[in-house]
């Protein structure tokens, strides 16, 4: 008979590289197919498959569980992982029952969206050993849910640094976060320069912007600022990030005079919009008064057909068309500044 070495090599190989229980599984799987190949008896097949269970038991008892559970293991290979894992414990050949059933029972519980069973008394959890209280899984830093990404990266590469060992996983994802970071930088290079072009072109441009009333809890407002205003860009300039600046006169007003202050505003709130403040590019010119800023307006009329002189019945046709206000010319505006713009 050929001896198991080559399979009893690979499964240790597998076994010491595997991080999970779904990976122990497969380890033990690909064992159990191993040995299927080599012409061994029925009880010799259980033999070494039990042993393997009984070691298992220790390691990881839901490796051993999701073996049991794996769709792939049938037939004479099926029957022998049954035979062979009577060989376990009473309390552990028990457990499986349990596992089983909390398996289906927290599946039904997460389709119908109701509170899930909760966890078996005395079975180990994945990555555990039976009567173990600590996990075989490993834990990779990239994996740790209780950290940002970038304290993930700065554990790994303080690791790295130093010459400690890292898990071939971690250089892996520490690798791609990084290219995505250098990605992320050029990206944001290559924007604020386009931003910044476009800001040049808003030099001597007028914006209308109104800020929205606040109110608290009791319905008063909480800022005082609120209300419509003006402003004109005078200038652009980048911030120490980079990032295009405008550089701003805007109005403040008491409803009878207007006043005007010098500031700053980041760009891209005048490029692309964003924010508590809506801002739109005016011309600064106020409404035409004649037409309330419509530029015009439709003309009806209508005319009766010559009925008395020509056979058939009296018909009136009536119509409209658009005609443009006399006083803007159809543009809705007047000649005039308004009033807030004056003060810029």
């Amino acid at each position: 008979m050929p001896s198991p070495e080559q399979q009893e090599s690979n499964y240790n190989r597998a076994l010491a590289a595997a991080n999970s229980s779904k990976e122990r599984a497969k380890t033990m799987e690909a064992y159990i197919k191993g040995i299927s190949a080599l012409g061994y008896s029925h009880s010799q097949k259980v033999y070494l498959t039990a042993q393997k269970f009984i070691a298992l038991m220790d390691i990881d008892y839901h490796g051993f569980f999701e073996t049991m559970m794996l769709r792939t293991i049938k037939g004479d290979e099926l029957n022998v992982c049954i035979t062979a894992y009577r060989s376990l414990k009473p309390e552990q050949l028990s457990a499986v029952k349990t596992l089983a059933q909390y398996v289906v029972d927290d599946f039904i519980a997460t389709q119908n969206k109701t509170t899930p069973p909760p966890y078996p008394v005395g079975i180990p959890k994945p990555g555990f050993g039976w009567g173990k209280t600590t996990s075989t899984d490993k834990v990779f830093i990239s994996q740790q849910t209780n950290l940002s990404l970038q304290e993930k990266y700065t554990l790994i590469k303080n690791k790295l640094s130093s010459g400690q060992a890292v898990e071939p996983y971690d250089v892996t994802w520490s690798v791609s976060y990084e290219n995505q970071l250098k990605a992320n930088e050029a990206y944001a290079k290559a924007k604020a320069q386009q931003d910044l072009a476009k800001a040049k072109t808003l030099i001597g441009s007028y914006f209308s912007y109104t800020i929205i009333p606040k109110k608290n809890l009791l319905g008063n407002n909480i800022n005082s600022d609120a209300g419509n205003y003006v402003l004109k860009v005078t200038g652009v300039k980048e911030n120490y990030s980079g990032e295009a600046m405008v550089t701003v006169r805007y109005t403040g007003t008491d409803g009878s005079s207007c006043y005007a202050f010098t500031g700053e505003l980041q760009a891209s709130k005048l490029l692309y919009g964003g924010g508590d403040i809506y801002y739109a590019k005016t011309d600064g010119k106020g409404s035409c008064s004649s037409c309330a800023g419509k530029g015009g307006g439709n003309y009806n009329f209508s005319h009766t057909n010559d009925y008395q002189y020509t056979l058939g019945a009296k018909v009136t046709y009536s119509s409209s068309t658009w005609v443009n206000c006399k006083s803007c010319g159809g543009s809705g505006k007047t000649g005039f500044v308004d009033y807030k713009i004056s003060c810029l």
